[in-house]
């Protein structure tokens, strides 16, 4: 019962904090406006060219559709879930992590199964959070993971993408000066497609190993590696298990985002409180998708080299002709979209402003960079959610500017 006057007593600060703040606690107002005009755009039925969410445009694979079709025509998995995964979806987590990633998890006390990543990082919080504690975020931030922040009503601080060096120091100088309670990671990163290398974390664990620090790293584009980058789980290396917890999507790499399949592993008493306050909240996810997922993850085909592939061809077509339009770009090593600087002639010190006059002149719908970052008023995400010939038609758009 303690576990769920704390929900509520958490729900209860976010409405009465809601209640009282300015607009943009929740939402940047000129966000908002960029949001109208796209959807008035979309009501009036303009033809536009919409890269602003990575929402995967690709099918998935016919195995993952065959598993789901026959989990579905099993009357029994109709029937209410449980809210931390059946044990076969969970069991399936550990021996793909096992595989992938070469990270041992037991499927009983270390992985909670989730519905994505949105919901692993809000009853991360929910579970394990106090109202005020603060919290170390990258800077560009992925919005959800800053959204969930504020809802907990924890106090955000921000480290600058780079170099592991200069990371390093920076976290060093931050958490000798301030009580930071919590890390919050997105390697591989969205927007950047910055990836996190071995040498980082091991750097990383041995400054914060004594400092009762939680980490959470969100793993969404772990499968998501090009040029032969890797990427390694924060889970492989020694000692993390200790305090930290990873959050692991199918959504991207396989191309169902819509069936909310995800997870949370890591360290055990963690995923116990979460395992806890998500009993009070959901039943879980349809039993049909999660017999399906299971599949899916102990499969010995390949599932997401088509997909990868795809994704490799845009990301190198597009970065090659925004360079020859004069835009700061770099081919990213994970992910899924396009994190570019504007050329000097559309630099406005504003990428609402900027993303707008381009939706308004061109059709062209980008993310503006101050969605991630104050500091990248001059930068745009571009989602690789269209094939190449509409990404010519883009370009050509641009070209116009």
């Amino acid at each position: 019962m303690n576990s769920l006057r704390n929900v509520y007593s958490k729900l209860e600060d976010f409405e009465k904090e809601a209640g009282g703040a300015s607009e943009d606690w929740w939402c940047d107002a000129s966000y908002d406006e960029f949001l109208k005009l796209k959807s008035n755009k979309v009501y009036n039925n303009e033809q536009i060219y919409d890269l602003s969410m990575i929402n995967p445009d690709l099918p998935p694979h016919i195995f993952l559709l065959d598993k789901l079709l026959e989990a579905t025509m099993k009357k029994e998995n109709h029937r209410y879930a449980v809210s931390r995964g059946i044990f076969k979806l969970r069991q399936a987590f550990s021996q793909k992590y096992k595989n992938a990633f070469n990270v041992a998890l037991d499927p009983n006390c270390e992985i909670c199964a989730t519905l994505a990543s949105k919901d692993a990082v809000s009853s991360f919080l929910l579970a394990n959070s106090k109202k005020g504690q603060r919290v170390l975020l990258p800077d560009p931030v992925y919005p959800a993971h800053l959204s969930a922040i504020r809802i907990a009503g924890l106090k955000p601080y921000f480290f600058k993408l780079g170099k592991d060096e200069a990371m390093l120091s920076e976290i060093s100088d931050i958490i000798n000066k301030e009580r930071i309670d919590f890390i919050f990671f997105n390697f591989p990163n969205n927007p950047t497609g910055q990836v996190a290398s071995q040498e980082f974390y091991q750097g990383l664990y041995h400054i914060i190993k004594d400092k009762g620090i939680i980490v959470y790293n969100d793993f969404a584009y772990g499968e998501m590696l090009y040029n032969n980058a890797k990427c390694p789980s924060i889970l492989s290396i020694p000692g993390f298990k200790n305090f930290a917890v990873e959050s692991y999507t199918l959504s991207k790499a396989y191309n169902i985002p819509g069936w909310r399949v995800g997870a949370m592993m890591g360290n055990q008493d963690i995923i116990k409180r979460m395992t806890n306050i998500k009993s009070y909240l959901d039943y879980g996810l349809f039993l049909a998708i999660q017999s399906a997922a299971s599949s899916v993850l102990t499969s010995t085909q390949d599932l997401v080299r088509d997909t990868l592939d795809i994704y490799d061809e845009r990301l190198t077509y597009f970065c090659t002709e925004l360079s020859k339009l004069g835009w700061e770009v770099k081919k990213p090593s994970a992910g899924a979209c396009v994190w570019a600087k504007l050329p000097m002639s559309l630099r406005t010190g504003d990428s609402y402003k900027i993303a707008c006059q381009i939706l308004n002149k061109v059709n062209v719908c980008a993310t503006p960079g101050e969605v991630y970052s104050q500091t990248c008023k001059d930068c745009l995400r571009f989602a690789m959610v269209k094939p190449i010939d509409i990404l010519e038609k883009v370009i050509a758009a641009l070209s116009n500017l």
